[in-house]
């Protein structure tokens, strides 16, 4: 089953585990079960976490939250990417602040790190618009799509 592709992200704001700590707002990560400044881009990057496990089903131990990666030599840094049950990046997903626009330039910079990681699918969000992408090696495209799969258990 696939999700539309006008998700409301911000209607996950309620499970959100933010606080005032050392006089800074933080919010949780479930993943790397560590408190972070509230930036916009932190904050984005936490509601497609809650949309990932609440909605799409995956299990956070399938979830990586900026990890290292080399890319043409380069160390960078992916914003989260979803594994599927043989630990092969099924998801990659690049975040982006609510303010920022989704440029030619957010596409490249998710196309470098795939080239490194060569997940199933591609997902761009500042929480408000996402696009969303299969690839095809074959055809060596990124292919657009409406959805996000749902995680599927192995038998």
């Amino acid at each position: 089953m696939l999700i539309p592709k006008e998700i409301d992200l911000l209607s996950y704001k309620t499970h959100l585990r933010v606080e005032f700590r050392d006089d800074r707002q933080k919010i949780f990560d479930p993943i790397r079960k560590k408190w972070y400044v509230l930036q916009p881009e932190e904050f984005v990057r936490q509601l497609v976490l809650t949309h990932l496990s609440r909605t799409l089903n995956y299990p956070l131990k399938r979830i990586g939250v900026e990890r290292q990666l080399i890319v043409d030599g380069l160390k960078k840094r992916f914003d989260i990417v979803v594994y599927n049950n043989n630990a092969h990046p099924l998801i990659l997903i690049e975040c982006k602040a609510p303010e920022s626009n989704i440029s030619e330039h957010v596409a490249m910079q998710i196309a470098q790190y795939n080239k490194t990681l060569q997940a199933d699918f591609l997902w761009i969000t500042n929480g408000s618009k996402n696009l969303y992408y299969k690839m095809d090696y074959n055809e060596k495209k990124a292919l657009p799509v409406s959805a996000m799969p749902n995680y599927i258990r192995s038998a």
